[in-house]
């Protein structure tokens, strides 16, 4: 994976969006990264409040974004002061969506970062089908930051699936978080087990066929851990079955992580893991920071 040059992000300029700027800032000094702050009027509701208050488009405009303007600028200067790092700023009006994925694209950002919960544009992108339409509509890996930042990332959870993308979501850890301690963590379960006993196969049939799904991923963790992308690296894993949303919460809370990375799309039994229903649980349920790659 090439170095990662660009990081943005998102603000509406609640609390959790200030931490998520927080959170960036500190991982673009991390890496040696350019940092960029976006701001978007959205189109809609600047419309509705033109349609309550009567005002001329042109006026409650204007007062909007120079709002939003100075707003932006007292961010970076606190971003600044705490971190070191000078933010580029960038404030567009339009429909959030269009214009956050064209704004990452003109800046060609390897990361978006976002609060966990916000008011407005952020509360759309994490909580709403925003988020998942920008996850399927940009390749970019997006985070989500929850809470007050405290520090850089020492504990990651990444669910692995012993795909080409379990190597870029190291690829990627190793430049935002080179000293964490990396746990990996493998969900597995016999395809289609529901049915297969629906349909009548013996218990003990399953079970043997349980422990052979459990061996082959035995295997690929222990080549895993021995490859070049960990060497020199702290990390441990774990093989569980059971639900897969359920486990990496759980192992998450157990562990303390403070960021759980996971993927959007992988092979095989974990493609409910890694893309669609239980990553938006994850999101939604996590106690900690979520980087979807």
């Amino acid at each position: 994976m090439s170095a990662l040059h660009t990081l943005l992000a998102m603000t509406d300029f609640s609390s959790p969006a200030e931490a998520a700027a927080l959170r960036a800032a500190r991982l673009a000094r991390q890496c040696g990264a350019r940092l960029q702050v976006q701001h978007v009027l959205a189109r809609q509701a600047l419309q509705q409040l033109q349609a309550l208050f009567g005002l001329a488009d042109t006026a409650l405009g204007a007062r909007l974004t120079q709002d939003a303007h100075e707003q932006l600028h007292a961010l970076a200067a606190r971003l600044q002061a705490e971190t070191g790092v000078s933010a580029g700023l960038h404030l567009s009006q339009g429909v959030v969506l269009d214009e956050l994925l064209d704004y990452s694209d003109a800046c060609d950002a390897g990361l978006v970062v976002v609060g966990a919960q916000g008011q407005g544009l952020i509360r759309e992108l994490t909580l709403g089908s925003t988020a998942e339409r920008l996850l399927r509509k940009s390749n970019r890996p997006l985070l989500t930051v929850r809470g007050a930042v405290q520090g850089d990332y020492q504990h990651i959870l990444l669910p692995v699936d012993f795909s080409p993308r379990t190597e870029r979501a190291l690829a990627l850890l190793r430049q935002l978080a080179p000293e964490a301690h990396l746990t990996l963590l493998h969900v597995f379960s016999v395809p289609f087990e529901g049915m297969l006993r629906h349909a009548g196969v013996e218990e003990s049939q399953i079970i043997r066929l349980r422990e052979e799904v459990r061996q082959r991923a035995a295997q690929s963790m222990e080549a895993l851990r021995s490859s070049e992308a960990l060497q020199g690296r702290s990390v441990d894993s774990v093989l569980l079955g059971g639900d897969p949303a359920l486990q990496v919460l759980q192992q998450a809370n157990l562990r303390g992580s403070e960021l759980i990375a996971m993927g959007r799309r992988g092979q095989g039994v974990l493609d409910e893991l890694l893309l669609g229903s239980v990553t938006k649980h994850v999101i939604a349920h996590a106690h900690c920071d979520v980087l979807v790659l």
